[in-house]
């Protein structure tokens, strides 16, 4: 009875060893013997490495667990899911039929050209005049600042004839009927202009500027 009790002892510490790694390998209950055991744990080795090899990882169990499921696993998405995404692509394509359309209209539009005015001429010269009087009057003002006052008469001259060109411009925009009156006036000024810039044209490429622009405008004007 005593030599029974101690040999159990002695096996104890053992079958706790073998049901402990076979526990982790999902061996069956304590009931088996050592054996059958250990030849149970060497199939679940030999499952585990095939499955492995084939697979290129291991399998599901209490052990190990996949951190991802195998393609013919995953679960499809669900219906409300699938829903949204036909309704959002519904969307974004309706949107982009709507933008090319819009974009179609756009390069197949005619396009019309602005209506110009019959003294079209008259507006183009006085303008020019305008533009090239203002440079010439800041570079006369400039150069009287710093004592040169032989560009005084130039410079009034200038003056003179930025408001009348401005005004004339104004009319044959318009194309109002005062034009020809004003334009005989503009002329005049014109004129006057172009003579005294010519005296400084071979000096001051402001001043040829200005009367090559007034010798134009009293072309215009004279054809009106």
């Amino acid at each position: 009875m005593c030599e029974d009790l101690a040999e159990r002892s002695a096996r104890a510490p053992q079958r706790a060893l073998g049901q402990s790694r076979c526990a982790r390998q999902g061996a069956p209950p304590n009931r088996w013997s050592k054996a059958p055991v250990m030849l149970h744990c060497a199939a679940i080795t030999a499952g585990n490495l095939v499955f492995q090899s084939a697979f290129g990882r291991a399998p599901q169990g209490r052990g190990n667990r996949m951190s991802r499921r195998l393609p013919h696993e995953r679960q499809p998405p669900p219906q409300d899911a699938s829903r949204r995404w036909l309704i959002a692509g519904a969307g974004a394509l309706a949107a982009g039929v709507g933008l090319a359309g819009s974009a179609w209209g756009q390069g197949t539009a005619p396009k019309t050209s602005p209506v110009k005015s019959p003294h079209q001429a008259i507006i183009d010269a006085t303008k020019r005049c305008e533009t090239v009087g203002n440079v010439c009057l800041r570079h006369c003002v400039r150069l009287t600042r710093l004592g040169d006052k032989s560009l005084a008469e130039c410079m009034r001259s200038v003056s003179a004839m930025l408001p009348i060109c401005l005004a004339t411009n104004k009319l044959a925009a318009q194309d109002a009927k005062a034009l020809a009156a004003l334009a005989k006036v503009c002329a005049d000024v014109c004129r006057e202009c172009e003579a005294e810039c010519r005296k400084h044209e071979f000096h001051h490429v402001e001043c040829k500027r200005c009367a090559e622009a007034c010798a134009a405008t009293v072309k215009v004007l004279a054809a009106l």
